[in-house]
């Protein structure tokens, strides 16, 4: 795995933290065959030296799995993997930034750059970590759709505490009577009840 030599966990300054994460990247960048190295420095430097605004490592996190395009087109002339190193740039470049701007965490930043650097030292094809990014983002999405207020959580959980009140004598009769109120089919409401105790 690339590390940054100068890091520690216990650094003082995120501005020599990202200096680091930039030194490690460019240290790796000239262990690699020459024009595969410099297409890889040149993207460097462009996002540490010309990067015009913050967010950009989520900004090229997005860009690599496909939800937004950004007007950076910096990806064509790297290996697939090194996509990755490129986001961990990006992440150093916005922790950064924070510090000048004093707008956000600089260390929150500082480890998504960590988390990106050790994803491009992964045994894993870009494909791969791609796929898998993708999968557990949109796990996450639904997570956040089940659990906000009025959710189907939510809505599990309320019928579940009606029939635990004892109102009703069966189960189907409870899910049939409650489910409108719920906004929930018969159907849901009835497998919500599947295993519940019967009340005391």
């Amino acid at each position: 795995m690339i590390y940054p030599t100068n890091f520690s966990r216990h650094e003082e300054s995120p501005l020599a933290s990202a200096e680091a994460i930039r030194a490690a990247l460019n240290e790796y960048a000239a262990t690699l065959e020459t024009e595969h190295g410099t297409k890889l420095r040149d993207v460097l430097d462009t996002i540490f030296d010309n990067g015009r605004y913050q967010d950009m490592g989520q900004s090229l996190l997005n860009q690599v799995l496909g939800y937004e395009e950004i007007d950076l087109n910096i990806f064509g002339s790297l290996m697939p993997l090194d996509r990755f190193h490129v986001i961990s740039a990006g992440y150093a470049h916005d922790a950064i930034f924070a510090v000048k701007l004093q707008s956000s965490n600089p260390w929150s930043l500082i480890a998504h750059s960590m988390y990106w650097l050790s994803m491009a030292a992964t045994d894993r094809t870009y494909e791969e970590l791609v796929t898998s990014i993708r999968a557990s983002d949109a796990r996450r999405r639904a997570n956040l759709l089940h659990d906000k207020p009025g959710g189907s959580r939510e809505k599990r959980r309320l019928i579940k505490e009606i029939w635990a009140s004892g109102k009703y004598r069966s189960r189907d009769v409870c899910a049939e009577q409650e489910c409108a109120g719920l906004d929930m089919s018969y159907s849901v409401a009835r497998k919500a009840l599947r295993g519940t105790p019967n009340p005391a």
